[in-house]
């Protein structure tokens, strides 16, 4: 996968019929919540349009990583030209 395709998780691309049946200024909004999620703060996103959480992206502290079956950082320059990928479970 590349570019934003990466990003397009399971739960995403279930709702794609729900977000083309909002209006345009309504997917805007639910696009403007989706980029909060790449900020660099603890912030959440409101995807309450596409049938989704108020707090999407929230981070648990009970979660626990050894679980998963793959887990990893990725730290990309602000061009996106480099780009780093950290294995959780290794490290």
């Amino acid at each position: 996968l590349t570019g934003a395709e990466r990003f397009i998780t399971p739960e995403l691309k279930e709702k794609e019929e729900q977000f083309k049946n909002l209006s345009l200024e309504e997917q805007c909004v639910v696009l403007g919540e989706i980029l909060h999620l790449f900020q660099c703060k603890p912030v959440t996103a409101n995807l309450i349009l596409i049938k989704e959480g108020a707090t999407a992206g929230k981070i648990q502290k009970t979660k626990i990583i050894s679980n998963c079956k793959n887990v990893k950082l990725i730290a990309q320059s602000p061009t996106g030209l480099y780009e780093q990928v950290i294995d959780l479970l290794t490290v």
